[in-house]
């Protein structure tokens, strides 16, 4: 059975012309704003008559009748459009209380008609209502479904290469909770208007949601031709916007797909178009990604994280595996890294490649964080064992990070290791300094020094995958340096392979740092790793990552 769609008369209020619906039944169920002040403002002295207007007749209102006009011996054009079936349209001169007007009726939606007073041609009635269903009501510019008809016409009638971008502005969200909801409305009100300035006649610009625009370039000759678009978007978004003298820097990313090579009809290029745009969120903001074939691959990744991380926060399905890393001299266990898992409602376990790239851009992250923070130090203190946990670098930079950490792991100090990819380590190395030494000096917040004999150690991940890891690696206050498996992977093969390892091992040694080496899954690499002085290694080798009571049970 099809469900009614409920239609929104408010858009009659941009009118300037009286417009009342009316359903069959001769009831009134909406006048806008020149109808009320038409046909309501001399009868005030009977406010029944205003009150619960979808129980009041059309000619009680018009006409102050207790009956139908056509029972009164006036024409009612709604009573010879519901005669006429084949009639969409009726024009006559009306009688309001003495005065004549030209007033057209014409059927709308359902079984409700349109009755109003103009001196245009209905035609240009219907184009004018026509033209303010297909705006957006912020910014001016097209919405997504007459962005999306007019490109299906264009489609339709051209062989024509096209390019079809979608514009997000990327830090939107921070925009309205700092400057303010509207402040970013008038924001996205003159981005509408730059775009508009920007780019010709030819191109089609759309609001289609929140803090996107949707940009359609017609006469491309090429892909390269981007750039050029490029360019003109870096002229409106390099400077900052000024909002009531406010000087909004806006950050944006882009997403394209080209006609007809990405998509032949407008579901799909939005789509791909959109799939790039996912993808252009994942880097640095300024830059237009192009769909390709593998994005379309991750963006249904996508959708399935959202949906396990979404169902997993609602039913804390979150669980941890636990991975020892073992001492080279006597295999003795060092410590365990805790590594996140989904555990679904009928028992299965998702690793964190199913879920933990759209995790760690969801708003769940820090929630997520502390709850694995206060879980890890739970597991501390009840098997008084070492435990490492990974945290994502936007946690890392964030000004509550250290407060966060340090009120999460009281009392556990150096049984704690907090893992950090390389990556974001060196990023800011002054910025890195001061939050590592704020850790180990358990300075829980800015300025406030307290004393820690035993600090929280920290471990760099994922170790050699970087270009400058050696020029930063002796200023970094760092414990712990975990060689990437893809150096393990390949220590066996030869000279050049060990030496690199050997030469990293030698400097850790050197700088007072431990090492751990990651993805040991040969009795060879573990012997080799053995021989240059390893400190621990971790692997399948000697342990796989294992549920609590199983992991625990080793060290007992």
């Amino acid at each position: 059975m099809n469900k009614k769609i409920e239609t929104d008369y408010s858009l009659f209020d941009k009118l300037p012309y009286p417009i009342l619906v009316i359903n069959d039944k001769y009831d009134v169920i909406f006048l806008n704003a020149s109808a009320k002040k038409e046909y309501l403002s001399d009868i005030s002295d009977n406010k029944s008559n205003i009150e619960n207007l979808k129980d009041k007749k059309c000619y009680k209102i018009s006409h102050g009748y207790d009956k139908p006009c056509y029972e009164m011996g006036e024409i009612c054009p709604i009573k010879n459009l519901l005669e006429n079936k084949d009639i969409n349209i009726y024009k006559i001169n009306h009688n309001h209380r003495g005065q004549f007007y030209r007033v057209e009726a014409s059927r709308f939606d359902f079984n409700n008609f349109l009755f109003f007073e103009s001196h245009n041609d209905v035609t240009d009635f219907v184009s004018e209502i026509e033209e303010i269903k297909s705006r957006d009501e912020l910014t001016g510019l097209l919405n997504l479904s007459s962005f999306s008809s007019k490109i299906s016409d264009i489609i339709a009638d051209t062989k024509d290469l096209f390019l079809l971008i979608l514009l997000d502005i990327h830090n939107l969200t921070y925009i309205n909770q700092f400057y303010g909801l509207s402040n970013g409305d008038r924001l996205l009100k003159k981005i509408g208007s730059l775009l508009r300035e920007t780019f010709k006649d030819t191109d089609i610009i759309a609001r289609v949601a929140g803090g996107e625009f949707g940009i359609l370039f017609r006469n491309i000759k090429k892909k390269e031709d981007a750039f050029i678009i490029k360019s003109k978007l870096d002229s409106i978004f390099k400077n900052p916007i000024d909002i009531k003298g406010k000087n909004i820097l806006t950050e944006i990313n882009a997403g394209a797909a080209l006609f007809p090579d990405d998509g032949a009809d407008f579901k799909i290029l939005y789509e791909r178009a959109g799939a790039a745009l996912f993808n252009a969120k994942k880097k640095r903001t300024g830059d237009i990604e192009f769909f390709n074939y593998e994005m379309a691959e991750k963006a249904e990744s996508f959708v399935k994280a959202e949906s396990l991380v979404d169902n997993a926060v609602k039913k804390n399905l979150f669980i941890f595996y636990y991975q020892p890393y073992f001492s080279t001299e006597d295999l003795s266990i060092g410590g365990f890294e805790a590594l996140a898992r989904i555990k679904d409602e009928e028992g299965r376990i998702y690793n964190p490649s199913s879920f933990i790239d759209y995790l760690e851009n969801s708003v769940y992250l820090e929630a997520f964080e502390e709850y694995a923070l206060e879980t890890v130090v739970k597991k501390i203190k009840k098997h008084n064992i070492n435990i490492s946990l990974n945290i994502s670098g936007k946690s890392f930079s964030k000004p509550n990070f250290m407060k966060k950490v340090l009120s999460a792991c009281y009392n556990v100090g150096g049984s704690l290791t907090i893992e950090i990819t390389e990556r974001v380590l060196i990023e800011d190395i002054k910025k890195t300094q001061f939050i590592i030494n704020g850790l180990k000096n358990c300075k829980a917040e800015f300025g406030e020094e307290g004393i820690c004999e035993n600090p929280i150690k920290i471990a760099m991940d994922d170790f050699g995958t970087g270009y400058s890891s050696l020029l930063y690696l002796k200023d970094l206050p760092i414990n712990v340096l975990k060689i990437d498996i893809s150096f393990v992977r390949d220590i066996a093969k030869g000279h050049k392979e060990k030496a690199l390892i050997k030469t990293i091992i030698g400097l850790s040694k050197e700088l007072g740092l431990k090492t751990i080496a990651e993805g040991v899954e040969t009795q060879e690499q573990f012997d080799i790793l053995k021989s240059l002085g390893c400190c621990y290694v971790q692997g399948f080798l000697l342990a796989k990552p294992m549920p609590e009571e199983e992991a625990f049970k080793i060290i007992k």
